[in-house]
């Protein structure tokens, strides 16, 4: 992860790849590193969100005294819910076991537990998000996520506020990304299909901290929001503005010939010069 050359980490929705003629005086490079390991680590807690969100919206699952049944995404994870005298909290364990290859071309293994306050679709309804010995392809991941169910806004549309703390990343060479965030999650389209995830597009806004992989902190805003899709690999657009050590501001354009496709093209902007970058 350390590479000044070519930064290549890996990242199913979110890895920046920058291309090898990106200038690389030392401004730059920690701005670059910064932008890289905060997208690596929002990739991987949004990639938790969606395990957990695709077996909540399963609501026999999630109310019922106990059971179990298959994840869609995945050929080996069992998910088992629990309660106790048949009332909330209600706790559901997603079991990777020693892990897999899912239909999405993730590998996973360990196990993600997360505890609701209620029932997922009521407002008011909180759950709790810890991590056991989890790992997605040879990416440790480590802390709490926290989503609270926050309703319909004004626009009609289905909110969650989501904080993630002592949140961490691990590669598989052993060095770390510490992140942490404070978002709200709008989604706006795939309701219809209420337990089918594969249609499902969200906004994301926000705001985010961390130390990166060579120990620099940075801090990350959302200026536009990002627009993810359940069935694309990448944000099909949206902007964020990065402060790393040096206090040098960089914006990541995820739509940088200005159309929201599926597509791995992207740009990072440091110190008013445009360098293209690929996601994959």
């Amino acid at each position: 992860m350390k590479s000044n050359h070519l930064l290549s980490i890996f990242l199913s929705g979110f890895i920046l790849v920058l291309v090898t003629s990106c200038k690389k005086s030392p401004d730059i490079s920690i701005n670059q590193r910064s932008g890289a390991d905060n997208a690596l680590a929002s990739n991987l807690f949004m990639d938790v969100f969606l395990q957990v969100d695709e077996a909540a919206k399963n609501e026999a699952a999630v109310n019922k005294t106990e059971g179990l049944y298959t994840l869609a995404s995945s050929v080996c994870a069992n998910i088992s819910v629990t309660t106790s005298s048949g009332n909330y909290p209600v706790s559901l364990e997603i079991d990777f076991g020693n892990g897999c290859l899912g239909s999405d071309g993730r590998f996973r293994k360990g196990k993600i537990k997360a505890v609701f306050s209620g029932r997922y679709t009521d407002i008011g309804t909180q759950v709790s998000i810890s991590l056991d010995n989890y790992f997605v392809n040879g990416y440790r991941i480590e802390g709490t996520k926290t989503i609270l169910n926050k309703g319909t806004n004004a626009a009609g549309f289905f909110e969650t506020s989501i904080l993630v703390s002592g949140g961490k990343v691990v590669s598989p060479e052993k060095d770390s990304v510490e992140w942490n965030c404070d978002q709200l999650r709008e989604w706006v389209s795939g309701d219809t299909s209420y337990q089918d995830i594969s249609d499902d597009t969200y906004f994301i806004t926000g705001s985010s901290t961390g130390i990166n992989a060579n120990r620099e902190p940075f801090s990350a805003t959302i200026k536009e929001a990002l627009k993810i899709e359940a069935s694309c690999k990448w944000p099909l657009q949206g902007k964020l503005s990065l402060v790393a050590q040096n206090n040098t501001e960089v914006e990541v354009d995820y739509a940088p010939d200005g159309i929201a496709s599926c597509n791995q093209s992207a740009a990072i902007i440091i110190n008013g010069k445009r360098y293209n970058f690929t996601m994959y």
